[in-house]
């Protein structure tokens, strides 16, 4: 009988595990003319971990390349500048909104409208991937 709490125990722990898995929530991409070939994709990083998670880059089917890039005030000036690397704390949200960090999209493969949804993956410093899928709005 000493058994079966042990393996209740290691169920839960596997439960408790997958559920800690980051990703990304409430991704768009902002809406833009069927000739632009940059476009921005915002929305939240999520890391429920206890572990804090670096995403590297991000990629997507739809689009020739992507980057992650930031937005900053120099002298009165706003200027745009790539980022190598965000850190999702953990248990803490990350941000990509519009004016702040955010996601560029370069070379869209297809004509985008209000409503198509984006395939996206984002890349983690630890070899691993967070998927999502933004709506264009």
């Amino acid at each position: 009988m000493q058994r079966i709490p042990a393996l209740l125990l290691s169920a839960s722990a596997v439960a408790w595990a997958a559920d800690a898995v980051p990703d990304f929530r409430d991704g768009w991409v902002r809406s833009a003319p069927p000739t632009a070939q940059v476009l921005a994709a915002y929305g939240t990083l999520h890391n429920p971990s206890d572990h804090a998670v670096v995403v590297t880059g991000a990629r997507s089917q739809d689009f020739d390349s992507a980057a992650l890039h930031e937005m900053s005030m120099d002298q009165g000036v706003m200027k745009m500048s790539e980022l190598q690397r965000i850190e999702v704390a953990p248990h803490a949200d990350f941000a990509l909104e519009p004016g702040a960090r955010h996601l560029m999209l370069y070379g869209p493969k297809r004509p985008l409208k209000a409503g198509d949804r984006v395939l996206l993956d984002f890349s983690l410093q630890d070899g691993g991937k967070i998927a999502a899928t933004l709506e264009v709005r």
